[in-house]
């Protein structure tokens, strides 16, 4: 058997290569013959015995149907555009079925096969395309699949409906108030105990697998959403607000929310109850309705409140509340130019746009205090969206009014970021090792994950693999930014007209109506990284890179030799330094934040008014 050369890039082979292409579904990854590390290993000895070199390996990140159009699976688009590039001789897959089981996403694949003339193999033999007896056998063996597949779709329906009007959960997560033998393995094992060990506990404590068992701390605070909403009438966002209060927290010791309160009034299976939607069934449709829409059925499992208080809850949510008078608010429509470039500056979360009625003009809020209010949330300042508006685009547009300063600025930059090109290349060897590594590392605890036993060890290695797919993530941005800064470096001056011609399509920007305003913003925001973080009610901290670089200024000299401007403007009521453009974050129990600014000493020192 010939020795394979397995790469990474179909284009840097020096000639077209056999595509080896894996997927699996889920039901699929428990079984060893069909795992993806099988699959890898059968195709890389085929091509071996048929001295088929090189090969790259096209396999999806993640447990995808045959049915799914290639927008929707990475790994088919890529095969497919390198097809179409010319670098791919032939394909290679287990089965047909890893490729389509659609009539539809066969006939994708076959006619950018037969235009660029790729032969189609299988590990039983080569499919032939090409002739109109071959493209028939292929067209009813799709067919087959296809029907296949939508038999086992009809057969899962049946077995759901036949559960749900036995009483018994289709499966999944148990709800808020439950857990099970499942979840009570997980967090043994998030305690430190072995894979033994947390079993045998967890048989001891929950003797029966995929059954809900109460969680007595969280059913209480169920029946304490129950109580609130039907005794004392209180609002999802006052309920939550008040179990905030009393220190109750959701299962990861996360803030109680509106919609969470919703959500566990909306929930049957708190009253004992299964559900399953029939007109869908009826019409032969996947169900699409909410399930306290579907039809109601007794459950086995114990219910944490009576059924009559489930439904008493539903009869006020619907027709009670349907009664009251609601006008429209003023924020249909409306566009909030600065909604995800303003940041709050007391817990750096984003600002949305909110409108309270006609009492109230349009305003910029901390989605904190948005959602979890003062008290529990956070207390930052809210701002008027139209004088934030106007602030921000007369600042941006004194900021454009010298082009001949701006090309002096990004022509320094340019010359600095020459100087630094072997850092970056260096930095980017670097970088592009660590994710060799990661992948690797990814490949091993996808064995792993394929060949758990039982669900609770799944779900610890698939967190495992999700950790590392973000670590790459996050390496493959610093490499397209790497790679940026590296192409700014080589490129040729800017002219004066070009300059010009910039900043004119910039300028005219603000002008336009709140959707182009919008635009406008977040064109900065992407190529110009502008932030902006509100001091207090009439004051914005206003960080933004005139060049391509990625140099933080801690001085305005500083920031004037790297194409950057800092400002703060508005009514100043403090001396105090405004502190870093996005702060940490939050305290436990809300979203995460990321820290995107430069530190204090480069906003404190940078103050000035812009006039």
């Amino acid at each position: 058997m010939a020795r394979i050369r397995v790469v990474e890039d179909a284009g840097s082979a020096g000639e077209a290569v056999t595509g080896l292409y894996l997927r699996v579904t889920a039901e699929e990854s428990i079984k060893a013959d069909l795992s993806i590390p099988n699959q890898r290993r059968r195709g890389l000895e085929i091509s071996g015995e048929r001295n088929w070199s090189p090969v790259k390996v096209y396999q999806e990140p993640r447990h995808v149907g045959g049915d799914e159009p290639p927008a929707k699976r990475p790994a088919l688009a890529a095969l497919l555009a390198d097809i179409e590039a010319g670098r791919v001789k032939r394909v290679l897959v287990r089965h047909d079925d890893r490729l389509w089981r659609s009539t539809e996403v066969q006939d994708i694949i076959l006619s950018a096969l037969r235009r660029n003339a790729v032969d189609l193999w299988t590990f039983a033999g080569q499919r032939e395309h090409r002739s109109a007896g071959g493209r028939f056998a292929i067209k009813v063996l799709g067919a087959a699949a296809e029907l296949e597949k939508g038999l086992t779709g009809e057969r899962i329906r049946e077995m759901k409906r036949g559960k749900a009007h036995a009483g018994r959960l289709g499966g999944g997560p148990p709800s808020f108030g439950y857990t099970s033998q499942s979840r009570c393995k997980l967090e043994f094992r998030r305690q430190g105990l072995g894979e033994d060990e947390a079993h045998r506990l967890a048989c001891e404590k929950y003797p029966v697998a995929k059954t809900w068992y109460l969680d007595e701390r969280e059913a209480e605070v169920v029946r304490l959403i129950f109580k609130l909403y039907l005794e004392e009438r209180l609002g999802s966002r006052r309920i939550s607000q008040e179990l905030n209060r009393r220190g109750h927290r959701r299962r990861r010791g996360y803030l109680w929310s509106a919609v969470k309160v919703g959500k566990i009034v909306n929930c049957p299976a708190v009253a004992g109850l299964t559900t399953y939607d029939e007109d869908a069934y009826a019409k032969g449709l996947p169900s699409k309705a909410a399930r306290f829409r579907q039809n109601l059925y007794p459950g086995q499992h114990p219910a944490i409140i009576p059924a009559e208080r489930w439904h008493e809850a539903q009869r006020i949510k619907t027709e009670v509340n349907a009664r009251r008078v609601r006008t429209k608010g003023n924020s249909q429509g409306r566009v909030y130019p600065l909604t995800g470039v303003l940041r709050c500056g007391v817990c750096g979360s984003p600002m949305s746009g909110r409108s309270s009625g006609t009492q109230r003009s349009p305003y910029y809020v901390c989605s904190r205090r948005k959602h979890y209010g003062v008290t529990d949330g956070c207390a930052g300042p809210s701002m008027h969206m139209r004088w934030a508006d106007e602030a921000v685009l007369d600042y941006l547009d004194k900021i454009f009014e010298t082009p001949e300063s701006l090309r002096a600025i990004m022509e320094r930059v340019n010359r600095e970021l020459a100087d630094r090109a072997p850092e970056f290349e260096k930095r980017l060897h670097e970088v592009r090792a660590s994710m060799a590594d990661l992948e690797a590392k990814q490949r091993r605890w996808m064995e792993k994950y394929e060949a758990a036993a039982d669900d609770a060890s799944a779900e610890i290695i698939w967190q495992r693999i999700r950790e590392l797919k973000n670590q790459e993530l996050e390496l493959r941005r610093e490499v397209e930014g790497l790679e940026q800064q590296l192409g700014a470096s080589s490129r040729r001056q800017l002219s004066l007209e070009e300059t010009a011609a910039y900043l004119a399509r910039l300028r005219n920007l603000p002008s336009a109506p709140a959707v182009k305003r919008r635009a406008f913003i977040e064109k900065l925001h992407q190529h110009h990284d502008l932030r902006i973080r509100v001091l207090d009610a009439r004051r914005m901290a206003v960080f933004m890179r005139l060049d391509e670089g990625d140099t933080t200024p801690n001085t305005p000299e500083e920031a004037d030799a790297v194409g950057c401007r800092i400002a703060i403007f508005g009514k100043a009521t403090t001396t105090s330094s405004p502190g870093p453009m996005y702060p940490g974050k939050p305290e436990p129990g809300g979203p995460t934040k990321t820290m995107l600014c430069p530190p204090d000493a480069a906003i404190s020192s940078a103050r000035r008014a812009t006039s």
